[in-house]
């Protein structure tokens, strides 16, 4: 349920100082690693969007409905070292929803998971009876925030300007799926 991402987002720091005198925790610079709290988790963004020359509404888009296979939802989390692993199989038309923002012409989902090596996601998107498919092929690594721009339009789906944010870094990738 990704209207519950703060419940899954797991976070994890190294550093932690306390005693039984001083039983406040602490995180302080003296120890070798870095103290701060960072993300376990991979995050994805799509960002889908239309306009009049796609042949599609706004309202077409909003009305949509979106799902992802080949992402693996259960996992676990070592609180001992921070490491999130995904377990069990992929999912096959997992369906995308509660939307995070809207604008008159793009429809934005944010979504949590674990991480996940070599993920291929297939993304549908069905509007007006038709349905529109490309891959995906993000890192999904840990720390790491993934957006994808997707444009729909009556004759395919475009997949552009891949950027990886916030999180941590990977690659970049464009994908016209037809």
């Amino acid at each position: 349920d990704q209207t519950m991402q703060s419940t899954f987002d797991f976070l994890f720091a190294t550093g932690a100082t306390a005693s039984k005198s001083q039983p406040t925790v602490s995180f302080n610079n003296t120890v070798k690693e870095n103290t701060s709290f960072t993300h376990r988790m991979s995050r994805l963004v799509l960002n889908i969007t239309t306009d009049a020359n796609a042949g599609f509404t706004a309202s077409d888009v909003a009305s949509g409905t979106y799902s992802l296979s080949g992402i693996k939802h259960n996992g676990t989390f070592n609180t001992q070292d921070g490491t999130a692993v995904a377990t069990g199989d992929p999912t096959s038309d997992w369906q995308i929803t509660a939307a995070n923002t809207g604008t008159d012409n793009e429809v934005t989902y944010s979504m949590i998971f674990y991480p996940q090596e070599n993920a291929s996601l297939t993304f549908k998107a069905t509007i007006n009876g038709q349905d529109y498919t490309c891959v995906l092929t993000p890192a999904l690594a840990a720390a790491t925030s993934y957006t994808y721009n997707i444009t729909v339009k009556k004759t395919k789906l475009e997949v552009s300007n891949c950027e990886i944010a916030d999180w941590g870094s990977g690659a970049t990738v464009d994908i016209d799926a037809k």
